[in-house]
């Protein structure tokens, strides 16, 4: 018995001593007014708008209060990201004595909205919230649309350019020089400030006339981009070189390409050629079996007959059945002239007056039955379109009756299938090479593209207009340099479905 009570004794005092600590355990449980979060105070000092990605520096405080407005210290908060994306570190999980650090918040990279959430206890979650704007010009880009025109006009209104920083974010109220670094157009005005969505628009430029590439440097303080056109053209010369030619020559027949390219813009309709042997042409080791679209040239740098004596050869050899436009060409320089015709410039614009021959300027002609007055001392091209450009540049004295005067003199490789160099003098398409780099493809010339057919951009013609001594009379036995070149006329026809067969 008497070991039984103390027993008793026993648990009853320690009861006695739990009970106090069981009270103090329930008062952290149910915090009393004095401990319970009542109220979240926050401080910004930061501007409302802040770049994006950027770290706020001071990083946004925050205290929280009772009822009675005291600051509670240790008490468990949250604290977290809720829009715009950001990054927070070292955020607080219980506040400190005084104001408490949010840790280090770091904007979104997309502008607009970014926010915080404080939450403590049962008081009310308070945020902070500010604007992402865009940081820095880092970028400047086409907006989508393809900048795109013929030779010569205007590229449309609908493409423009977009300033970005380096999140892509688009930058308004940057001022953006625009200045045309390759191609020969123009640009007006010269800078553009972007609108509120970065867009750089309301400038104008015109492509350059004679085709190629076509560039444009947009720049905004360090930044700067290339920003490039393509012409706008259906037809696109196939140039394909043979021997040893020097980057000068290659870079010559690419001019002329990418100006005939910008001067004839309709499409030609594809047709398959089969196995064809070009030494049919006058072409060695090389084989065409493929589908040709618009027009393959064949162009070589060879011996023909010594310095100073014919310049060079061209035509088309092969024809198409049903179009009767070429499908085929050759251009061949003498290996002796070449040196000579680069050395004062003159190599572009021949190169030039040799490919339109392969086009069909002087070699189609007759197909079309547009050569009046074979034979004469007055023959004729009977093309109304050119003849109403003739009088247009001024040659209403040698071009009223609707036909255009060609070439008299200088024997089969020169009469009668260029302009009359006695009434046209400098013209890229008179059949005598001028002294020097000056001879201008006229409006004139292009119009009788599109008598032959083709449909032509007249935007991308030279000035060029006939001085009025030019217009007296025609002179028939002018004092020239000899004939210069031999023309070459189709031999062959290729049908629809590809199989190549001998003109009659």
């Amino acid at each position: 018995m008497g070991a039984g009570r103390r027993f008793v004794r026993r648990v009853r005092a320690a009861s006695l001593r739990v009970a106090p600590a069981l009270a103090l355990l329930a008062c952290r449980d149910e915090p009393t007014g004095a401990t319970a979060p009542f109220l979240v105070e926050a401080s910004l000092s930061a501007a409302p708008g802040i770049p994006v990605g950027t770290e706020l520096a001071p990083a946004p405080t925050f205290v929280v209060r009772n009822a009675q407005g005291q600051v509670l210290a240790n008490v468990a908060v949250a604290v977290k990201v809720s829009a715009g994306g950001g990054i927070l570190r070292n955020a607080p999980v219980r506040t400190s004595a005084g104001p408490t650090t949010v840790g280090n918040w770091t904007l979104g990279t997309l502008a607009g909205v970014n926010e915080i959430t404080i939450k403590a206890g049962s008081a009310p979650p308070v945020r902070i919230t500010l604007t992402g704007i865009p940081g820095a010009a880092a970028s400047i880009s086409p907006s989508g649309a393809a900048f795109e025109a013929p030779a010569g006009e205007v590229v449309a209104s609908a493409a423009d350019l977009v300033v970005r920083d380096q999140y892509g974010n688009p930058v308004g109220g940057t001022e953006v020089a625009l200045g045309v670094a390759e191609g020969g157009g123009s640009v007006s005005p010269s800078i553009v400030t972007s609108d509120a969505n970065g867009r750089v628009s309301g400038f104008s430029w015109r492509l350059g006339r004679f085709g190629g590439a076509q560039k444009l440097v947009a720049s905004t303080g360090s930044v700067s981009a290339e920003v490039f056109a393509d012409i706008r053209s259906g037809f696109s010369p196939q140039v394909r070189f043979g021997g040893n030619l020097t980057e000068e020559v290659r870079a010559a027949f690419q001019v002329a390409a990418d100006r005939i390219q910008a001067s004839v813009v309709g499409d030609v309709a594809d047709v398959p050629v089969l196995n064809f042997d070009m030494s049919r042409c006058g072409v060695q080791d090389a084989t065409v079996s493929e589908v040709v679209d618009d027009i393959l040239i064949f162009a070589t740098v060879t011996p023909i007959d010594g310095a100073g004596k014919v310049l060079a050869s061209a035509g088309p050899c092969v024809m198409r059945t049903q179009s009767r436009f070429p499908v085929i060409g050759v251009m061949r320089f003498d290996a002796d002239d070449i040196a000579a015709l680069s050395a004062n410039g003159r190599l572009p614009a021949v190169v030039l007056h040799e490919m339109l021959h392969v086009v069909g300027i002087g070699t189609l002609w007759r197909t079309r039955d547009l050569v009046f007055g074979s034979q004469t001392s007055d023959p004729r091209f009977a093309g109304l379109l050119a003849a109403s450009h003739c009088v247009a540049i001024g040659g209403a004295a040698s071009c009223a009756d609707g036909r255009v005067p060609l070439e008299n003199t200088g024997g089969s490789g020169t009469a009668e299938v260029h302009w009359r160099e006695s009434v046209f003098d400098r013209e890229v398409m008179t059949g005598f090479v001028e002294q020097d780099a000056d001879m201008p493809l006229s409006g004139m010339t292009l119009a009788s593209l599109e008598d032959l057919g083709y449909a032509v951009n007249l935007f991308s013609a030279d000035a060029y207009s006939l001085v009025a001594a030019s217009m007296l009379s025609p002179r028939l036995s002018p004092s020239l340099l000899a004939p210069w070149e031999s023309m070459n006329f189709p031999l062959f026809e290729v049908t629809p479905s590809g199989w190549v067969r001998r003109l009659p």
